[in-house]
């Protein structure tokens, strides 16, 4: 079992939080950042949001290749937005992961784009690592106590979780039927 302060759970849970599994992080490097040397935080948690933003790369190409959301590509809003995000990819990315600029739809379209695997993790960690030092040197300078960044997680994970419901029953609807539809693959071949 691990100890709550743990670089292990705390990558865990980074690596976790998903844009399909919206887990308020800036209360946990908070939390971290009183236990660990700053820029070992901002590496931990960069890396960890990495795994996650491959873990969301992975969800939505899946999505894309059902038909009702492979017309999303195809809508005047989507072109006209795909077009602005093509010139500033990358420095917008990283903008939107550092900032509290909300950085999921960038993210989206970047996988939506096809985005570089290799441009799209990068942008995240030089986003993000450096905003998860900054948590965590505020971490490392207030005493906050951890009941007090509890009751944080729990009222940031809420009205996420509530807003996410829909994403989040497409997303195991999508898994399920791949499943489904392999099964009966794998059932006609024998």
């Amino acid at each position: 079992m691990t100890h709550p302060d743990s670089l292990f759970g705390y990558f865990f849970y980074m690596s976790v939080a998903l844009t399909f599994f919206p887990l308020p992080t800036p209360p946990v490097v908070v939390y971290m950042g009183e236990y660990h040397p700053a820029f070992l935080v901002a590496l931990v948690g960069g890396i960890g949001s990495c795994l996650a933003g491959l873990i969301d790369y992975s969800i939505v190409s899946l999505l894309l290749r059902l038909k009702k959301l492979s017309r999303l590509q195809q809508s005047k809003v989507y072109k006209k937005y795909g077009n602005v995000f093509r010139k500033f990819a990358f420095w917008g990315m990283i903008i939107t992961a550092f900032t509290p600029i909300p950085f999921d739809p960038i993210k989206l379209m970047a996988i939506t784009a096809r985005y570089d695997k290799v441009k799209y993790t990068s942008a995240i960690f030089l986003g993000r690592a450096p905003r998860y030092f900054i948590l965590a040197k505020l971490g490392s300078m207030w005493h906050i106590p951890p009941l007090v960044l509890l009751l944080i997680i729990i009222v940031l994970f809420i009205p996420a979780l509530w807003k996410s419901r829909g994403e989040i029953k497409v997303a195991f609807a999508a898994v399920g039927q791949n499943l489904r539809q392999r099964r009966v693959g794998k059932q006609e071949e024998n």
